[in-house]
């Protein structure tokens, strides 16, 4: 069993949370998050970042990745940015 199937959050409800905890989103959802994206931008909301997984699976470069973002970064510069892992 996946995580997926002990918990059903909607990709919309992610999206507000994210925002109102002012948290990156990690993700290899591209089947049904892009369109819930757009429409969270639409409604006039944000993100605080939101950073795709390469299907490599490989996690130590994820994770090291990630580590390097937050080191090198301000949460402000990820307001609304996407990008990809491994860059």
């Amino acid at each position: 069993m996946q995580l997926e199937d002990y918990f059903e959050f909607l990709d919309p409800d992610i999206l507000r949370y994210l925002e109102l905890s002012q948290r990156m989103l990690v993700t290899d959802n591209r089947k049904s998050m892009p369109e819930h994206l757009e429409e969270h931008w639409g409604d006039g909301g944000h993100i605080w970042g939101l950073v795709w997984l390469r299907s490599s699976r490989n996690l130590s470069i994820w994770a090291e990745t990630i580590y390097l973002i937050w080191e090198a970064t301000e949460a402000e510069e990820w307001i609304d940015r996407l990008d990809w892992i491994p860059l």
